[in-house]
């Protein structure tokens, strides 16, 4: 099942009514590059070849991709060639549009000079391309974000460049449609916007039979989907896992991290942590009001599934395999599952907000994040769920609620009430978002899970 990407489809659409192009597509692993390519190249009508790289030398992967165009058609016969210039040099020649993708670039890499990989394929983008659209793909994020770097050889050679995240919560609902929003939410908290992981959900079961399925029994996708990405990496990042667990499912600033860690060299740390966040894997965040502030500044796991599994599983594998996956779940995942999906319920509407400001709903909005206060009155400080910061300098307020029954009246009037005990907030509007509704006397800016999941 191919769903959402009607963004990216468009971009690659635009490319494809060029007679030639290059364009650059990355993002993590099992997001869905390939599916997105084919799906958009077969619908184009235009001879293609698909050829993914492997960790070998030049001339190795040359004759597997001469092996590619002769099984996709585009040339009758192998022809024996030992650079990647003279290929592309012959392909230039021949009549009609060819499209090439060339994907997990960074694999030509792992056994050949980078300076070498690169420059081949400027030549090719500055000489060869007369017929030929060529898409370069990696799941490597930061070694794909060099290729845009000044000092690297394929600097302004992309006409297009793609970073492919995870669905969002609105993307990936249509995976279990059925579903009641309560559900939805619950759903994409545990297993996040991962299309190889939507597509593993089987919509007709629990959510505890999928949870189950999907990351405790032997072979699930889910554990499958953290634990390749990590291993990857972790040869070059030794202490990314450790990161990770630390992280699991909290915000904690860098010191907490470290001393969870127990790592002692803090300038390797630091440059692993930094390394953790550009792969996309940590969020580093921040108060909208402290947004330079490094001691209100926290990290937190950005994938929902990668997060699930360090909160649950990775700590606890020696008594997942002693217990088994259903007695595993009810001792440490059911008890605890609901609060969990609450942090990310929060995300979730964070995501709501921003998209209909960017559809113009909210057009004197200029930010939307936590808030950090400090209540001299009461003595105490903590954070607003979201607020919308406006361009008079005002702040519209949400409390967030994931709960399974509707909001009342009375709740809602305590939570106004210590909203404005704060001091040093300009506040304009005090609203609630709450998955399951509200009585029927709650009166005020009011969103429930219907809106969150039916407003586009």
């Amino acid at each position: 099942m191919f769903v959402g990407r009607e963004k990216e489809l468009k971009a690659i659409s635009e490319e494809l009514k060029k007679p030639s192009t290059c364009v650059m597509i990355y993002g993590n692993r099992r997001v869905g590059k390939t599916t997105l390519l084919l799906h958009a190249l077969r619908d184009a009508g235009d001879r293609f070849v698909y050829f993914q790289c492997y960790r070998d030398s030049l001339v190795s992967n040359i004759d597997r991709f001469m092996g590619a165009l002769v099984e996709s058609g585009v040339l009758d016969a192998k022809l024996q060639y030992v650079r990647f210039e003279d290929v592309f040099r012959y392909l230039n020649k021949l009549d009609g549009t060819i499209n090439v993708v060339i994907d997990e670039y960074p694999f030509l890499k792992a056994f050949n000079p980078s300076y070498d990989v690169d420059g081949a394929f400027q030549y090719i983008v500055d000489h060869c391309l007369g017929n030929i659209r060529l898409f370069i793909s990696g799941s490597n994020i930061s070694m794909m974000r060099e290729l845009t770097e000044h000092s690297n050889s394929l600097y302004g050679r992309f006409d297009r460049k793609i970073h492919l995240k995870e669905f969002d919560y609105l993307e990936a609902a249509p995976f279990y449609e059925d579903k009641t929003v309560y559900d939805k939410a619950a759903f994409y908290s545990v297993f996040g916007g991962s299309p190889y992981l939507n597509v593993a959900i089987d919509s007709g079961k629990t959510l505890k039979e999928n949870i189950t399925n999907i990351f405790l029994e032997d072979g699930g996708k889910g554990r499958e989907y953290v634990e390749t990405f990590v291993i990857s990496e972790t040869d070059r990042k030794p202490y990314l896992d450790r990161i990770l667990e630390a992280a699991g499912n909290g915000k904690l600033k860098f010191s907490e991290i470290k001393e969870k860690t127990g790592v002692t060299d803090s300038g390797l740390f630091t440059r692993q942590l930094k390394d953790a966040v550009e792969l996309g894997l940590l969020a580093k965040c921040a108060p909208i009001n402290r947004p330079d502030d490094p001691k209100k500044a926290w990290y937190e796991i950005s994938d929902n599934a990668m997060r699930f599994y360090y909160a649950y599983v990775y700590a606890n594998k020696a008594a997942l395999e002693v217990l088994g996956a259903e007695k595993f779940y009810s001792r440490y995942v059911e008890p605890s599952l609901t609060t969990f999906v609450s942090h990310r319920f929060e995300d979730i509407c964070r995501s709501y907000f921003v998209m209909r400001t960017r559809a113009g709903f909210y057009e004197d909005v200029v930010g939307i994040g936590r808030y950090y206060y400090d209540n001299r009155k009461t003595k105490k400080s903590g954070e607003f769920d979201i607020v919308l910061e406006k361009v008079n300098g005002l702040f519209d307020v949400y409390e967030v609620k994931y709960h399974t029954s509707p909001i009342t009246k009375k709740q809602m009037d305590k939570e106004i009430a210590q909203v404005k005990e704060i001091e040093g907030i300009r506040i304009e509007n005090i609203g609630f978002v709450s998955i399951s509704g509200f009585e029927d006397d709650c009166e005020g800016i009011l969103i429930d899970g219907d809106e969150l999941y039916n407003h586009i």
